[in-house]
């Protein structure tokens, strides 16, 4: 709970107002950057610590956040929104009670009533905030949301304020989903019970009962994210979901703030009531950080936590080659540089004496190896192709397969000497099959079984060797939410191609060739001699290994068939 307001308490708007007056105090421009800076524990003795140690050291770089000027508006608009909406819903006034008993519920129905409702003027405001995945809308909300309590108590009356609590647009159901994930997230952090009371009834009526439960509680901020996700409900439920936004806004008088993609502004346009009203304290839009004093400042701040042995002096080359590959998407230029200093770790670790720098090729590695999946979304930022960017706008596989990444490189074990560490195996693979694998690799970073994915990559064909592998992934990911093969389904396949190859050599020359309405004899193909293999054959290979106690992976890696990606980084750096 924080201290009384007194700042606040000397605008007369804002007396006498019990959820005004237990608000943090208003901040400066200047206090709200100190506010919201989340800086990272770092001491520069660490940079003498095991490799082991430091690559957990470079995770820290997760939780950084260096606020700029856009962070800083975003801000100083949420607490306007917050205070202004309050205003209207003094709860120390004459008048507020009667609202709660019934004037609710004849706001939302739009019923005519007996009831003597005491004049309402809402003061609230609402507020779009878009921007481009990964350009860091939801972790500055986040971090500017943190600086208010969520819970107020108020034991004189009697009654428990929210200040402000968000939710994620439904994705298919209209406002009765809304209304269900509203009571859920209400429940979990009052421990009430609003989900087994309203949460099985009409959607009508779940409606009515999510904006009484808003009013009683003193919500001071509704805030949807990826508001874009009504662009794929159900036929005429994103429109239902914008409306019953605006009756929150215009009639009960809560604030509501969208957040979402740059499609979010199709949604919002679709409805003009909602385009008015979500301008209500101006839009903004993020796009990634252009080559700027902006820039130059967020990757200077950064660029002082180093955990490699050698600090790397940020040179205007490193700059140019880092926004390059990241385009100014500011998640992609954190987790860029956190794995360029992962890498460097490592290969230092497994060629002891070697320096730590940082490089522009190494960045350019790092980007071409780690971040390939997004690299079509990257070359249309690059090439400022609208028609392109719309395409990859809701990809959801983006933080996905970046938290996958990092959990890669931070999961890599260490042996110690100059061994090389061991990863994945990774055959050498050219054309269609390096396509493939990648997607498999992908798919199982997101936690799809080894198999499923197989069989999945397989069902393309041959689009795998000439569509681009972020479309494949895209289509893969849509057959794996219809349906997954079952495991049955997969048998079947692997007995259609067994029969497949029965039939073939029965119909091959010889004394035993049959004709097609003949049978093979029972016991005859298991019966059959095994073919020799040869010295070459990954099968021999793997066999002979098992006899002297090697894994498939050493067998292969010692037969020169597969290469440690550390390795050969190394090798191709000597040469």
């Amino acid at each position: 709970m924080t201290q009384f307001n007194l700042e606040a308490a000397n605008l007369p708007e804002y007396q006498g107002n019990p959820f005004i007056a237990k608000l943090p105090v208003i901040l400066s421009m200047q206090e709200w950057a100190e506010v919201l800076r989340a800086d990272v524990v770092f001491d520069p003795r660490e940079r003498d610590y095991p490799a082991k140690l430091r690559k957990h050291c470079v995770m820290r770089l997760l939780r950084y956040f260096e606020p700029m000027e856009r962070q800083i508006r975003l801000a100083e608009r949420l607490d306007m929104m917050i205070r202004q909406g309050y205003i209207g819903r003094n709860p120390a006034a004459p008048g507020y009670a009667a609202r709660l008993a019934g004037g609710v519920r004849s706001a939302i129905e739009e019923i005519s009533s007996n009831k003597v409702i005491p004049f309402f003027h809402p003061t609230a405001l609402s507020f779009a905030l878009t921007g481009c995945s990964g350009a860091g809308k939801t972790r500055a909300e986040e971090q500017v949301l943190l600086r208010y309590p969520q819970i107020i108590v108020h034991p004189e009356l009697n009654m428990v304020q929210l200040v402000w609590i968000k939710l994620e647009s439904p994705q298919k159901g209209g406002p009765k989903q809304l209304c269900i994930d509203f009571f859920t997230a209400v429940d979990q952090l009052l421990g009430t019970k609003y989900f087994k009371l309203y949460g099985k009834g009409g959607e009508d009526e779940m409606v009515v009962h999510m904006a009484e439960v808003a009013t009683l509680h003193g919500i001071g901020l509704l805030v949807i994210d990826e508001i874009q996700h009504l662009k794929h409900a159900r036929s005429g439920a994103g429109e239902e979901v914008l409306s019953f936004l605006v009756k929150l806004v215009n009639t009960i008088g809560i604030p509501v703030e969208l957040i979402g993609t740059p499609s979010a502004v199709q949604v919002l346009q679709g409805n003009f009531r909602q385009g008015r009203r979500s301008s209500g304290l101006g839009a903004l839009h993020w796009d990634p950080m252009p080559k700027d004093g902006v820039w130059d400042y967020f990757l200077k701040s950064m660029w002082k936590f180093q955990w490699t042995r050698n600090v790397t002096p940020l040179t205007q080359e490193l700059s140019d080659v880092l926004h390059d590959e990241s385009q100014g998407v500011t998640d992609l230029v954190v987790k860029m540089f956190m794995l360029a200093q992962m890498r460097r770790i490592s290969i230092g670790e497994t060629k002891p004496g070697s320096d730590e720098l940082i490089t522009p090729s190494l960045i350019r590695r790092v980007a071409k190896e780690d971040f390939w999946l997004v690299a079509p979304m990257i070359q249309a930022l690059r090439l400022k192709d609208g028609k392109a960017l719309a395409k990859y706008d809701d990809l959801q596989t983006f933080h996905k397969y970046l938290g996958g990444v990092l959990q890669s490189a931070a999961s890599s074990s260490v042996i110690v000497g100059t061994q090389p560490i061991p990863e994945p195996a990774k055959a050498v693979l050219t054309g269609a099959q390096t396509s493939a694998q990648k997607i498999v690799d992908a798919l199982r970073a997101f936690g799809v079984s080894e198999d499923i994915a197989k069989v999945m990559v397989e069902s393309l064909g041959a689009e795998v060797e000439q569509a681009n592998p972020l479309d494949l992934l895209t289509r893969v990911a849509q057959q794996i939410e219809v349906g997954t093969p079952s495991k049955a389904k997969m048998e079947t396949k692997g007995q259609s191609a067994r029969k497949a190859k029965a039939t073939t050599k029965a119909k091959g020359s010889g004394p035993k060739s049959m004709g097609s309405n003949q049978k093979i004899p029972e016991g005859e193909l298991e019966n059959s001699q095994p073919q020799e293999l040869q010295p070459t054959d990954l099968r021999y290979i793997v066999t002979q290994g098992t006899t002297r106690s090697l894994s498939p992976y050493e067998a292969l890696c010692e037969s020169k068939i597969i290469v440690s990606p550390v390795l050969d980084l190394q090798q191709q750096q000597a040469r």
